[in-house]
């Protein structure tokens, strides 16, 4: 038994085929998924084990390089243009962190004053800081493909970009935003845990109030450079006419604000979020493994199941570096 466990782990190893780490970043995940099956011994060790495990570099890059297993700074910026929350952000690397240990400001007590005279008492002004530690949240899902499938040519990269993908990197943004209770790796969500901001009397749009906050943020000292919208917001202020019935334009508006825009289902309707990349972002694991095999009775019907998995680290480190935006109503 102990020699077929090792005869088994070297099969495994010689079916990773070295020349995925050659691909470019145009490549998908599903493109280099199937690559990966296609080269070496893996689909001929799938049909003699019923399993397979394949590793795939995460089409997300990596930006930073990470610390020890502590406090550090993790720095973020936006990415390239997309409505994806994740992918405008650049995320850290994770390094193997199981944990990331942090502060986050989430106030301050008393307030900087004019000195009395010389040698007066000066008032005081601190931040009250709260310390963080965010274990790593798994996002996975699986799917059931065909035998049929996995044979024909680009079966299997279609399974993974217009399935698996998708999926995982709506529940990634769906973790980033509004959080997760689950027990291993809770997570309060960049929404929950933003500054609310009501814009002022007048600004009764949800355009209106986004500027409005960004100037307040800047203004603080942050610089936000992300917006997320729900849907109805995002039509609402791309489909905005003047009473001629002329399109306003609007969308320029974020634009020429210093803002990138992001949609998301999990933004509460009527609202928008503003974020500052430096202080609050993710930190991946850059890799999504794949793995391949039967359960129950798929054996006889010509039937796999693909399983993806990727882990992400979310972080805040000031509460004001978010900010849940409300417009008036008045």
């Amino acid at each position: 038994a102990e020699h077929d466990a090792r005869l088994l782990a070297l099969e495994q190893r010689s079916a990773r085929p070295s020349s995925v780490g050659k691909l470019t970043n145009a490549d998908s995940l599903g493109s280099q998924v199937e690559q990966a099956f296609g080269e070496g011994h893996a689909r001929d060790l799938l049909k003699k084990t019923g399993r397979l495990t394949l590793e795939i570099k995460a089409g997300i890059g990596t930006a930073n390089t990470a610390g020890s297993h502590g406090s550090r700074d993790v720095p973020t910026a936006p990415g390239a243009s997309s409505t994806s929350l994740m992918s405008l952000m650049s995320p850290g690397d994770m390094a193997g962190l199981t944990t990331l240990h942090y502060a986050r400001r989430i106030g301050v007590t008393g307030a900087a004053a004019v000195q009395d005279g010389e040698g007066a008492i000066k008032a005081s002004s601190e931040p009250i800081f709260v310390a963080q530690a965010q274990n790593a949240i798994t996002v996975a899902g699986f799917a059931t493909i065909s035998e049929q499938a996995l044979d024909a040519a680009g079966g299997l990269q279609r399974a993974v970009d217009s399935h698996l993908s998708r999926s995982i990197r709506e529940c990634a943004d769906g973790v980033l935003i509004s959080g997760t209770t689950a027990t291993g790796w809770p997570f309060g969500g960049f929404q929950s845990l933003a500054a609310p901001f009501l814009a002022a009397v007048g600004y009764t749009t949800v355009l209106d109030a986004v500027i409005s906050a960004a100037v307040r943020m800047r203004l603080m000292g942050f610089n936000p450079t992300i917006c997320v919208l729900p849907e109805a917001g995002f039509l609402q202020k791309q489909l905005a006419k003047g009473t001629d019935g002329h399109y306003l334009q609007a969308a320029g508006l974020l634009r020429d604000a210093g803002l990138s825009l992001a949609l998301s289902s999990s933004i509460t309707a009527g609202k928008a979020l503003l974020l500052d990349p430096a202080f609050v972002g993710y930190l991946s694991s850059g890799t999504t493994r794949i793995q391949i095999g039967t359960t129950g009775d798929q054996f006889v019907r010509n039937q796999r199941t693909m399983r993806a998995e990727t882990e992400l680290i979310p972080f805040l480190a000031d509460f004001e570096a978010a900010m849940l935006v409300t417009p008036s109503v008045t």
